[in-house]
């Protein structure tokens, strides 16, 4: 099973978590992949994105699209870069990267962030095993084993 960017945008991320172990196989792996706590994007945003969930999307989206061009390099600049508290963006080198999450920050209703030991105790509390803590933040693999009763 793999669930990458999408458990935090779930009412309850950890419920929905569990809700996907009944379709694991023995033997099967899960891999998910949640919002950064501490990411200037997604804690900073929470503060404007109460407003821009009420928004047309292609709206929301036009702004992300005018905020990733401008923003972007301005935020490269040592002064300037203090600036991403007021309005933050994503700062990925790739446009088209910077834009999707940029964009993934602000529409969704629901937008959690969560931290490496959080995460790890949810497969530890559904007795997975063989965890594996994947390099691109907060990302966590484990096993349904034979011996587990789940």
């Amino acid at each position: 099973i793999f669930s990458i960017g999408v458990l935090h945008h779930t009412p309850n991320p950890e419920e929905s978590f569990k809700s996907l172990i009944q379709y694991l196989k023995k033997g099967g792996s899960i891999s998910i992949s949640v919002y950064n706590k501490g990411a200037i994007l997604y804690e900073w945003s929470k503060r404007l994105r109460k407003h821009s969930i009420k928004m047309n999307h292609k709206t929301l989206y036009f702004i992300c699209k005018i905020a990733c061009r401008i923003l972007y390099p301005l935020y490269r600049l040592p002064i300037l870069k203090l600036l991403i508290h007021y309005v933050p963006i994503d700062m990925h080198p790739n446009y088209d990267w910077r834009l999707l999450n940029t964009f993934d920050a602000y529409s969704p209703v629901h937008a959690s962030t969560h931290t490496y030991p959080e995460v790890y105790n949810w497969f530890k509390t559904n007795q997975l095993t063989s965890l594996d803590l994947l390099p691109a933040p907060v990302s966590v693999r484990g096993e349904k084993t034979d011996n587990e009763k789940i």
